[in-house]
């Protein structure tokens, strides 16, 4: 009887086993493995682009004054409600460098690495966005589009801004939302308004989003019941806490972001907005966003012609999808997020000038790029019978190859090559301080002449705060010299018996060498080829 008992007990388990089947983990893995290698191929693919030039090219910006901020929080451990940089961001691109550094070293190259992560890490949140609004043809075409943008490159990958990471946290709060609201998990939709709070913090332009985000969510078939249930109402207070700081930071300083915006700011913003300066403000900014997202920046040669034609490809492709969602009701996110961003944004701002200053519509280009996605789609699904013939499908992959890789890739090289040229580059800077590291012994001075000051940069930045910023980063100690005080300084430190270190122009160092003998380590074009400066030792 025991053993017959026994025998039964067994059948019954492995019964059980069978009935299990297989783990949903393994479940899930084999409905998405496709995703995953489509996932880690655009992260792949998306690195190798941008991780080229990335200290190179563009020219330090004012990105250095956050470098700075950055070092000084880690020596003080003071606390920041507000960017310490500028009082109308939050400080998210501070605390996460901070962080970053901690872990992994402070050095030149860490505040560019850090924004190259988050450009790299956009691209796959993208296709993730447009996988679930339509499928993975969608996803991988928009990933395709924004893994070779050059703005997205260029600005949302190298430059370390707080507004370079705006894409990067609002494509992550909005497919979060999306994914949120589809599958009905409440939960989810709170942690997409944070999210949405914490994008704010990086740049204030994010406002503009907000309208398109509040009408998606209410122009649902079903927003009766789901305004019965609590999330929506957490989700404001989570968007509330997400920018909690910064709300604090202006009720106890009077509202202080916004007098700064309206007092310090007028380049851009708009004191008395009206009919006129609107629809001026809009024309200029639908203009910039036709370049942006096909990928025209400053400084770029191609034959006649060529980037007017492939822009209005772009933007043809881009009202196509526009239109089709309007007609079909299909998948308004996108669209309403990208017009809620085109038409309130000429209300408060006038900016547009193009190349590295495109960044208040910077996230705009990985909206468009989703409706594109989805549009390409679409018309591959309802053209199949045309692309399965032959002549057909040559003109279609020759078509796809001219948008997708030989434009993208020709505009990119194009870029670095002229801006290289021009001397518009950071590898001399970057140079110094590497010899500088290898070459001095820990007695000896470095000191930076003032005079620098008159080498500008790109967005307000200057020479002379470049090097002092990559010299604190790569624990180079330095002190700040006047033109008068070269010879009396290398004289006082001979007598105390070691060499002293001297970044100078090459008009001073002139000058210095007709009293002393400075020994010139390497002398570099300034930015854009105007004047010279280089590395001495006496």
């Amino acid at each position: 009887m025991l053993i017959e008992y026994r025998a039964a007990n067994l059948k019954s388990n492995k019964k059980n086993l069978i009935d299990k089947g297989p783990s949903k983990f393994k479940l899930w893995l084999n409905s998405h493995w496709p995703d995953l290698v489509i996932i880690f191929s655009l992260i792949l693919f998306a690195a190798a682009i941008r991780i080229p030039k990335l200290m190179e090219v563009p020219l330090f910006a004012d990105e250095i004054a956050d470098v700075k901020a950055v070092y000084k929080m880690m020596l003080e451990q003071t606390v920041h409600l507000r960017s310490p940089v500028s009082p109308y961001t939050g400080p998210v691109l501070h605390y996460l460098l901070e962080g970053f550094m901690k872990t992994f070293g402070v050095n030149i190259y860490m505040p560019r690495i850090l924004i190259l992560i988050l450009g790299v890490l956009t691209v796959p949140l993208l296709y993730c966005w447009c996988k679930s609004m339509g499928n993975r043809v969608s996803g991988l075409i928009a990933g395709l589009l924004l893994s070779l943008n050059l703005p997205h490159i260029i600005i949302n990958s190298h430059i370390a801004w707080s507004n370079s990471m705006t894409p990067f946290f609002l494509i992550l709060a909005i497919t979060i939302m999306y994914y949120s609201v589809k599958n009905n998990k409440g939960p989810l939709l709170i942690i997409g308004g944070f999210l949405l709070g914490i994008s704010l913090q990086t740049h204030p332009s994010v406002l503009v989003i907000f309208p398109g985000i509040l009408i998606w969510y209410l122009a649902r078939r079903d927003i009766g019941s789901r305004l019965k249930r609590p999330w929506p109402y957490l989700t404001v207070f989570a968007v509330l806490l997400g920018y909690a700081n910064m709300i604090a930071y202006n009720l106890v300083n009077k509202f202080a972001s916004v007098k700064y915006i309206s007092q310090k700011q007028t380049y851009a913003f708009i004191n008395r907005p009206s009919i006129s300066t609107y629809f001026t403000s809009l024309l200029a900014e639908l203009g910039e966003l036709s370049k942006a997202i096909s990928g025209v920046m400053p400084r770029q040669v191609f034959p006649t012609g060529l980037p007017l034609s492939l822009t209005i490809l772009y933007i043809s492709w881009l009202i196509a999808e526009m239109v089709f969602i309007i007609v079909k009701k299909r998948q308004i996110m996108p669209l309403v997020l990208l017009l809620s961003s085109l038409l309130v944004m000429p209300y408060f701002n006038k900016a547009y000038p193009g190349g590295i200053t495109i960044h208040y519509i910077s996230f705009m280009i990985p909206i468009s790029f989703a409706i594109m996605g989805l549009f390409a789609a679409e018309f591959i699904n309802i053209h199949k019978w045309i692309i399965n013939r032959r002549s057909a499908s040559i003109i279609f992959a020759a078509l796809i190859t001219i948008v997708f890789i030989a434009y993208p890739a020709f505009q990119i090289t194009t870029y670095y090559r002229n801006e290289i040229r021009d001397g518009n580059t950071n590898t001399p800077i970057i140079a110094i301080v590497k010899e500088l590291r290898k070459a001095r012994d820990s007695n000896e001075e470095v000191f930076v002449e003032k005079d620098l000051e008159r080498f500008s940069m790109i967005a307000g930045n200057q020479l002379l705060w470049t090097f002092e910023s990559l010299l604190l980063l790569d624990r180079t100690p330095y002190r700040l010299i006047s033109e008068g005080m070269i010879v009396e300084t290398a004289l006082d430190n001979r007598e105390k018996g070691y060499r002293t270190w001297f970044i100078l122009t090459t008009n001073d160092f002139n000058k210095a060498s007709e009293i002393i003998s400075l020994k010139p380590i390497m002398i570099n074009p300034g930015p854009g080829n105007d004047g010279s400066y280089g590395l001495f030792n006496f």
